[in-house]
């Protein structure tokens, strides 16, 4: 990654928008349990789409370590969720913009909030020792989908009324 000090000061923005929008998330109630409308993805997608997969690492991997500290849950079983969550979704929604360029935005979002949703039922297993968990899967798949709409279509929108790249 090369820093100038206009990239440095632009990260650091979205990284404190990210994280305001990770804690402004943990406050609205979701129709299900656990679920959440995932608001900083919005930015970690800007990032992905403007700048590339490491600034969106970078910005990404910081917002859940700044955000559990803040909400003081660092390092338990919801940070792991999270944490998982936002580097499978990372992960995937990268390859899917550098293989299938022809994939709409909102349909990477939609993809990388059901991996999200993935991720969480994974370490969830992990920490409860029991499978049983998968059966809560389909619920938040049916969730990922109208929040990664939701996700997509603002950050669509954002992308559109001003680029964010300008170094």
């Amino acid at each position: 990654m090369n820093f100038t000090t206009r990239k440095l000061v632009t990260l650091s923005l979205l990284i404190a928008l990210s994280v305001i929008l990770s804690v402004i998330d943990s406050f609205i109630p979701g129709f299900v349990p656990g679920m959440k409308l995932g608001l900083a993805n919005i930015i970690i997608l800007l990032t992905l789409y403007n700048y590339g997969f490491l600034e969106a690492l970078f910005v990404n991997l910081l917002r859940v370590f700044l955000a559990s500290f803040l909400r003081g849950n660092i390092f338990t079983m919801g940070f792991f969720m999270s944490f998982s969550g936002a580097l499978l979704s990372l992960f995937i929604m990268a390859l899917l913009k550098r293989f299938c360029p022809k994939l709409h935005i909102v349909g990477i979002s939609v993809i990388g909030s059901l991996f999200h949703s993935i991720a969480q039922i994974i370490v969830g297993i992990i920490y409860l020792g029991s499978a049983s968990i998968a059966y809560y899967l389909p619920i938040l798949a049916l969730t990922s989908i109208a929040t990664g709409i939701f996700i997509g279509l603002t950050t669509l929108y954002l992308n559109k009324l001003h680029s964010i790249k300008k170094d």
